[in-house]
């Protein structure tokens, strides 16, 4: 922009971006040396056309200005807006992922729960079951010891009936034994009543006999007589 108005001549090459809203790109630089070369060739224009020049150029670059500084505001307020909506991108994301953890905290809660519970069934199941396998014993034994008592019974009642049938076995013996003595005795008496007899019978049949015998010897003596 100097380089028109400077004594000596300046050689410079520019480089870099040509549409950058900013800076000075070199296309405006050479519309500024083409409307200045134009200036300068045109010694007749008045002063009032190039202050005009000046002020539209003035305002031009106000203008360019005003634009890139609303391009500037337009881009900031984008990026603020991006940011912003990543900001709350990332809290809609923290957020589902802190509600996925609170759903999987929940499942999982609910999960413990449901096994907590299942546990506490299956061990009130397995008390259950251990109480009626315990009962089962209990009557079972109570029904052993039942038997047990009935049969201690029952060899009790054989014992007595063999008990009460050795007596009666006895006393028939005892009662047979005395009817047996009884019976001796009484063959015994009636021997001893025969033999008694039987000797009264000899007895007799002696004194018959000497009897007979006297008798004779009486007889004999008076039939000698008589002879």
């Amino acid at each position: 922009m100097l380089a028109p108005f400077m004594k000596h001549p300046l050689k410079a090459v520019l480089k870099g971006v040509t549409n950058d809203p900013m800076d000075f790109s070199v296309g405006c630089i050479d519309s500024t040396n083409q409307s200045l070369a134009l200036m300068y060739m045109t010694l007749g224009q008045e002063h009032s056309a190039r202050r005009r020049l000046i002020q539209e150029q003035s305002a031009r670059r106000r203008l360019i200005q005003e634009q890139s500084a609303r391009r500037r505001l337009i881009q900031e307020q984008s990026a603020r807006r991006r940011l912003i909506q990543e900001q709350s991108a990332r809290r809609r994301l923290i957020q589902e992922q802190s509600a996925r953890r609170r759903l999987i905290q929940e499942q999982s809660a609910r999960r413990r729960l449901i096994q907590e519970q299942s546990a506490r069934r299956r061990l009130i199941q397995e008390q259950s079951a251990r109480r009626r396998l315990i009962q089962e014993q209990s009557a079972r034994r109570r029904l052993i010891q039942e038997q047990s008592a009935r049969r201690r019974l029952i060899q009790e009642q054989s014992a007595r009936r063999r008990l009460i049938q050795e007596q009666s076995a006895r006393r028939r013996l005892i009662q047979e034994q005395s009817a047996r003595r009884r019976l001796i005795q009484e063959q015994s008496a009636r021997r001893r009543l025969i033999q008694e007899q039987s000797a009264r019978r000899r007895l007799i049949q002696e004194q018959s006999a000497r009897r007979r015998l006297i008798q004779e010897q009486c007889v004999t003596p008076l039939s000698d007589l008589r002879l």
